[in-house]
C-alpha cells in the first residue's frame, strides 16, 4: 500500500513537471480565453482549428527561431482565426472585435503580450429589477417612497396565520 501511494505521488510529480515543461496551463488558458471571446457555434471545431493553427505556428516559429515565440503564439491564433472565420462566411461585424484586439493602442505595442485583450470595450448595463421590468436608475431608487396599504384586523390575522408556518417568513417571528 505504501508502494502504491509512492508511485501515485511520483505520477503526480511527473504530470506536474510535464505540464510545467510544455507550458500547458498557459496554452489552455489562452485557448479558453479565445473560446470565451469568440463564442463559436461549434466549440469543438473551433478548438480543433485553434490547436492546429497553434501547432503550425509553433513549428514555423521553431524553424525560424525567433526569440519572441510566446508573443507570436498568443497573437497569431487570433489573427488566423479571424481570417478563417471571414472565409467561412461569417459576418463582418463578428470579426470587427477581433481585429481591434490585434491593433496596438497608444503607440506602446511591445509592452505586454496580453495587453491587447484588455482593450476590449465593455458596455455597462443598467441594473434591471426583474426579467420583465425596465432598468431603473439610482435616482429612482433614492426617490422611492414606500406605500403602506392599511389592513383591517381580520385581514392581518389571516395573513399572520398564513405566513406562520412558512419557512421564508420564520425569521420575522419575535420568539
Amino acid at each position: 500500500m505504501v508502494d502504491n501511494t509512492a508511485s501515485s505521488e511520483q505520477t503526480v510529480r511527473d504530470c506536474e513537471a510535464y505540464i510545467a515543461k510544455h507550458d500547458i496551463q498557459n496554452l489552455l488558458r489562452d485557448c479558453i480565453v479565445q473560446l470565451c471571446l469568440k463564442k463559436p457555434a461549434n466549440p469543438i471545431q473551433f478548438l480543433s482549428n485553434y490547436f492546429d493553427k497553434l501547432d503550425s505556428q509553433t513549428s514555423a516559429a521553431s524553424t525560424s527561431k525567433k526569440p519572441n515565440m510566446r508573443q507570436q503564439q498568443s497573437a497569431s491564433p487570433i489573427e488566423s482565426t479571424t481570417k478563417q472565420q471571414s472565409t467561412n462566411g461569417s459576418t463582418v461585424g463578428e470579426n470587427d472585435d477581433l481585429g481591434d484586439l490585434n491593433e496596438p493602442t497608444g503607440g506602446n505595442a511591445s509592452s505586454h503580450p496580453n495587453q491587447s485583450t484588455s482593450n476590449v470595450s465593455v458596455k455597462t448595463r443598467e441594473r434591471r429589477g426583474a426579467v420583465s421590468a425596465e432598468p431603473y436608475k439610482e435616482e429612482d431608487a433614492t426617490s422611492y417612497v414606500k406605500t403602506v396599504i392599511p389592513k383591517d384586523y381580520a385581514t392581518m390575522q389571516a395573513l399572520s396565520k398564513a405566513i406562520q408556518s412558512n419557512l421564508l417568513f420564520s425569521h420575522l417571528d419575535d420568539s
